[in-house]
């Protein structure tokens, strides 16, 4: 499986990626720390196709949200879309399920079971 990871904080791309590695390491990694070079990356790329997208809300430049709304309008096959974020908003939990590629919604740090929820639900 492909995993696209998208946050602008690198130490939580390091840590997500190790946790993630440890449950599963055949998992491909793609990241990126601006989530406007990630989307002009997809738009260039459309053969490449992730299976997984984990995404932090809170970036500077484009926000979670807007990078959900540009990558909705894309022509490419879809990944299950996972928000990591460290909000407290809990408006943002409700607003994560207006977007129908959005599959879960996680506090961050990223944990065990989430990983295994995810991963679990690539399966089914």
């Amino acid at each position: 499986m492909k995993v696209l990871m998208i946050d602008d904080n690198e130490l939580d791309l390091l840590i997500s990626r190790k946790l993630i590695s440890k449950q599963d390491p055949s998992l491909e990694f793609t990241e990126y720390t601006n989530a406007s070079k990630a989307l002009s990356f997809l738009k260039e790329q459309e053969k490449v196709a992730f299976d997984i997208i984990l995404l932090d809300l809170n970036m500077p430049e484009m926000n979670g949200w807007d990078f959900l709304d540009e990558y909705q309008k894309l022509s490419i096959p879809k990944a299950n879309v996972y928000i990591l974020t460290s909000s407290l908003d809990t408006r943002d939990k409700s607003k994560s399920k207006e977007y129908d590629v959005v599959k879960g919604y996680f506090d961050k740090p990223l944990k065990h079971h989430y990983i295994s929820e995810i991963i679990s639900q690539q399966v089914h």
